[in-house]
């Protein structure tokens, strides 16, 4: 994906959130929400990693709760360096799938109905499939189909709008009995939360907020990326909640590293109220400080009419000259004004950058 970028590599995290060393176990003799029980490749930095959650409708069994819920069996991270992983949630607990009976050539109509990670990321890859044809058909920027506007988006710039509108689950199955206990945001069991398209693309007959991305974009050592915008709500763009996410392909690491991530980029968001004036950072991932591992950040903020919002991406420390990077931001705002030192490099960025304004 590095050397690719319009590649977007989606595994799943494994079914070894609970784990017993016997050779046949019992529910009660198992040991359930295992840590860093990851499977190979899901701690990889640049793919996008899925857990499981509950299903919905008829795909629940007694006692289960509903896609809000993580389940019991779906890996959980950290990556051994302390990476977010797995990033991303979907319903696989139960799925109907298709289904053939062994050794009986051109036997194929049958359905199963089953669980597991393997069945959570279909449902993440045809929603990324959706999302790469979202903009290949010219939807961006009005959610209306246009071919004139069609763009090729690069894997993060695809990866970042899934996790953008990716929503946080309520609770974790602990065990198949059905206890139940509260997740964490940003957490090693769901990450950024459950893969939801209606919340990462507008459409024009169905639209509640406004999406800007900026794709490729190529920022040097130690230089900022700024944007300050004015959140604007009416009848039309009703959602209070700015969200602004950024992704980048990572060079490969060294087998076993401790410390993956070899190119830092820095989002912070500053909302300066429209109430009392006062401003306040927010730092990605809900961290209080900058995130110095991860390769995706996002950072999610609720805001009122009339805030003033500055969105800054800092390359703060890189093994390279540069690199390239693609941002998402949803909510309801204005135009969008870019903040420049230098007037020249301002007119270079927007002349790159204007096939997706």
């Amino acid at each position: 994906m590095y050397t690719n970028d319009s590649f977007l590599i989606i595994v799943s995290a494994g079914n070894f959130g609970r784990k017993c060393s016997l050779p046949q176990c019992a529910d009660h003799q198992y040991e359930y929400d295992v840590r860093s029980s990851l499977a190979s490749p899901a701690s990889a930095k640049n793919g996008l990693t899925v857990g499981a959650s509950q299903s919905n409708g008829l795909g629940l069994d007694k006692g289960m709760k509903g896609k809000e819920y993580l389940a019991y069996f779906s890996s959980r991270g950290p990556a051994a360096d302390g990476r977010i992983k797995p990033e991303i949630v979907a319903p696989g607990y139960w799925i109907l799938s298709a289904s053939a009976k062994t050794d009986v050539v051109g036997e194929c109509g049958g359905e199963v109905w089953m669980k597991g990670t393997s069945m959570a990321t279909p449902v993440v890859a045809g929603t990324a499939a959706i999302v790469r044809q979202y903009f290949e058909q010219g939807y961006y920027p009005n959610g209306v189909k246009k071919l004139s506007s069609a763009i090729k988006p690069s894997g993060s710039l695809v990866k970042a709008v899934l996790l953008n509108g990716a929503q946080f689950l309520a609770e974790i199955q602990n065990d198949p009995i059905n206890s139940f206990s509260l997740l964490k945001e940003y957490d090693s069991n769901q990450g950024f939360g459950r893969v939801s398209l209606q919340h990462s693309l507008p459409i024009s007959s169905n639209t509640q907020f406004r999406l800007k991305v900026f794709d490729r974009r190529y920022v040097r050592a130690k230089s900022n990326h700024s944007i300050q915008v004015q959140v604007s709500r009416d009848n039309q763009c009703k959602s209070d909640i700015l969200s602004a996410t950024i992704v980048w392909a990572d060079p490969p690491s060294i087998p076993g590293c401790m410390s993956c991530l070899q190119n830092d980029i820095d989002l912070t968001v500053t909302v300066k109220s429209r109430s009392n004036s006062a401003s306040r950072i927010y730092h990605p991932n809900g961290k209080s400080v900058a995130d110095t591992k991860n390769n995706s950040e996002r950072v999610q903020v609720k805001v009122e009419s009339k805030d003033l919002v500055k969105l800054n991406v800092y390359a703060k420390n890189l093994s390279i000259p540069g690199l390239h990077y693609a941002m998402v931001i949803t909510g309801c705002f204005g135009r969008m004004r870019q903040l420049r030192k230098n007037e020249s490099e301002r007119k270079k960025i927007l002349g790159e950058s204007h096939r997706i304004w």
